[in-house]
């Protein structure tokens, strides 16, 4: 193939067709970078990311692109903010949030909450991770449940009208130049505040208790101020007189000061004598503590000690004409205990009565029991006035247990076959045998065989007897 000839001249480009290439590739760039710049609002190309959707009460102020923190650090950003109104339910808001991956997983227990992000109305959602429950996957989503209460501040800002915003700005205006140069000091303050908090988050939570009864206090409360109201004119008579029984103080101040220095060491004396009597004190303590059992028991014994008294109120009546008599006997009684030999007569009649302490004993339980000495008197009296020839009684016969046995009269080598003689007749706790054997048809010579009763034969004297003693002047009217 012959080649063309050349003419030794370049073609000249065309600039005006130069100059609408470049601008293309101009605007094909601006595009990319426009799309590069619009994309990079939900994320780098190319770069992978945990998407969740949280619901919160409120997201008014809160737009896409806002962030996403956790303890304060960027973690995400909002993709979408959507209002939600479920039939029968709050209206709330569900919140689509792009997160790094560095945070995947997040539990179900994760708090969420919107958060003021500066003055001027920037918000941001603040997530609180959560060490229990199940792991959130991506693409999941955390309910209303989950989600905390939200503030703004532009909220709190909205309930001031301009009058009120104006005067908090002359306020602030004027508290500024009470705070400047004083930062440490308010820091300080603050610092001190912050520890107080927890003390304060305590009394708090016991004031709003049910069973502290906030509320019937606050009533009472208010029920004494105004009884206190309608006693004003008392209460102001009471306060005049606590002002002059102050000024009377005052103008004894020196023995006032004398007293209070004595209060030291009557205090120290106070605290001695307590420390002692404190073994009294415990011993009263456990005494009273062992009495406690017995508490149930008092209100009967009261009753009983009532009626008691009760009972004996005619008795101490009666014994009021005995009175002056037993004065004269006292009277007798403390002459002769201050005469010299009446120690001696004491004393050899207290050794009496210790040697026949036994005797004594063994009587009051024939006594007692048997009524040994009313039978025998009585044996006595009949046999000593109805045996005889009429000379005189009988003393020979008095000694004889049973009489009219045969031939007690009389000596013989053999005692009578019907003769019941007990010369160690037993009369005690157990049994009464002087009197009170039955004849069996044979001797009896000793005790009778096994216990005998423990009854006695009445001995009530005859009301006659009694009758005829008491006209004679012999007895004393019974007390009534």
């Amino acid at each position: 193939m012959t080649p063309r000839p050349t003419t030794g001249r370049r073609r000249r480009r065309d600039p005006l067709r130069t100059a609408g290439l470049v601008g293309v590739v101009a605007l094909l760039a601006a595009a990319a970078i426009f799309k590069v710049s619009y994309d990079a609002l939900t994320g780098l190309p190319g770069q992978s990311h945990y998407e969740l959707t949280v619901a919160v009460p409120n997201a008014s102020r809160l737009n896409p692109s806002d962030e996403v923190r956790i303890g304060g650090l960027r973690v995400g950003q909002v993709l979408e903010v959507e209002p939600v109104a479920p039939s029968g339910r709050r209206p709330h808001a569900e919140v689509r949030l792009q997160l790094d991956r560095d945070v995947e997983p997040l539990r179900d227990s994760t708090r969420v909450s919107v958060q003021t992000g500066s003055v001027l109305g920037a918000s941001y959602v603040r997530l609180e991770p959560g060490e229990d429950g199940g792991a959130v996957a991506d693409g999941g989503r955390l309910d209303l449940a989950q989600a905390g209460p939200s503030t703004q501040l532009t909220d709190l800002l909205d309930v001031f009208d301009r009058a009120t915003s104006r005067n908090v700005r002359r306020f602030l205006a004027e508290s500024s130049a009470g705070v400047a140069g004083r930062g440490d000091d308010l820091n300080e303050g603050l610092r001190s505040f912050a520890a107080l908090l927890p003390p304060l988050s305590s009394v708090a939570r016991g004031l709003a208790a049910a069973s502290t009864d906030l509320d019937g206090f606050v009533a009472g409360a208010d029920r004494a101020s105004a009884a206190f109201a309608a006693a004003a004119p008392q209460l102001g008579s009471m306060v005049r007189g606590g002002a002059r029984t102050f000024t009377a103080l005052a103008a004894e101040d020196r023995a006032l000061r004398a007293t209070l220095d004595a209060a030291p060491g009557a205090e120290a004396a106070t605290t001695r004598a307590l420390r002692r009597a404190r073994p009294g004190l415990r011993a009263t303590a456990d005494v009273l503590s062992d009495l406690r059992p017995a508490a149930p028991l008092l209100d009967d014994a009261l009753r009983a000690a009532d009626r008691t008294l009760r009972a004996g109120r005619p008795a101490l009546a009666a014994f009021r004409p005995f009175a002056p008599r037993l004065g004269t006997a006292l009277g007798d009684v403390r002459r002769l205990s201050r005469r010299p030999s009446t120690d001696g007569a004491i004393r050899k009649a207290t050794e009496l009565f210790a040697t026949n302490a036994p005797l004594f004993d063994l009587l009051a339980q024939m006594q007692a029991t048997c009524n040994t000495l009313a039978n025998w008197a009585t044996g006595f009296a009949s046999t000593f006035g109805d045996v005889g020839s009429g000379d005189g009684p009988a003393i020979a016969h008095i000694e004889v247990t049973s009489l009219g046995a045969e031939g007690e009269t009389l000596q013989s080598s053999r005692p009578a076959p019907n003769l019941a003689s007990n010369e160690y007749a037993r009369n005690g706790d157990q049994e009464c045998e002087s009197g009170n054997e039955p004849f069996t048809g044979r001797q009896i010579r000793t005790n009778p065989e096994g216990l005998q009763p423990r009854t006695t034969s009445d001995t009530d004297p005859d009301p006659a007897v009694v009758e005829r003693a008491r006209s004679a002047g012999l007895l004393a009217e019974e007390p009534r």
